[in-house]
């Protein structure tokens, strides 16, 4: 998916009477973490899958070639459901302890909620820091979009050197 490793395993797919397509329970193990989803999706009817991720790692996350400064551990749940023609996706990420080269910069909570073409991305993706993107994706990935973020103390992304020296800072904006 996007260049990222979902891993192995096995995923059964099938018709149900010509009427339901239905993905069984899956399981994928792989350098994403522990990916499980399911659903059902009636031809007249709404979408109704559910989705998680275990043991996930933040940097495969958002960068597929796992080169960065950003470490970590996450879980994701959520649930698509709508119409083919509106879908809507929730889901609800957390990592008890988010890095930057080596930092921890606390944990984190965030949820991500998509109506059709409109994504809004909220709470608090580590430690103080708060933001908000809403994204209105269009035929080729990213759209476009707008942010807020809120992050108290800055010595977390500073190097070491800097911090020892005295500097510090706040973002917002």
């Amino acid at each position: 998916y996007y260049q990222r490793g979902l891993g192995v395993g096995v995923v059964m797919l099938c018709f149900d009477k010509g009427e339901v397509f239905v993905l069984e329970p899956m399981r994928l193990v792989g350098p994403l973490g522990t990916t499980t989803a399911r659903g059902r999706w009636n031809w007249s009817g709404p979408l109704d899958f559910n989705f998680a991720i275990e043991g996930g790692s933040l940097l495969e996350a958002v960068n597929p070639e796992r080169r960065g400064p950003l470490g970590g551990r996450f879980a994701l749940k959520g649930s698509v459901g709508g119409s083919t023609d509106a879908v809507v996706v929730d889901a609800w990420a957390s990592s008890p302890d988010v890095t930057f080269s080596g930092s921890s910069l606390g944990a984190g909570q965030v949820e991500l909620r998509m109506v059709g073409r409109e994504l809004d991305f909220f709470g608090a993706p580590f430690g103080g820091a708060r933001g908000r993107l809403h994204l209105t994706v269009k035929a080729d990935w990213p759209g476009q979009g707008n942010v807020r973020v809120e992050l108290k103390d800055l010595k977390a992304l500073l190097p070491a050197e800097a911090v020892n020296q005295g500097v510090t800072g706040a973002l917002a904006g």
